[in-house]
């Protein structure tokens, strides 16, 4: 099977001072198109998140 595409996910509100590198890196390890990230969502925050998908 062939991955068609994938999206990153933060984990952290505040990511921290690696997170571009990570990025980066990935991007260059997986050969699928990058289609975007998603903000981490705390709790309070998922309601927002859900509309504004």
């Amino acid at each position: 099977m062939r991955l068609a595409g994938w999206i990153a996910n933060d984990i952290e509100e505040s990511p921290d001072k690696y997170h571009l590198s990570y990025i980066s890196i990935l991007k260059q390890r997986i050969s699928a198109l990058f289609l975007g990230e998603i903000p981490c969502c705390l709790m309070q925050h998922s309601a927002w998140t859900a509309d504004n998908l």
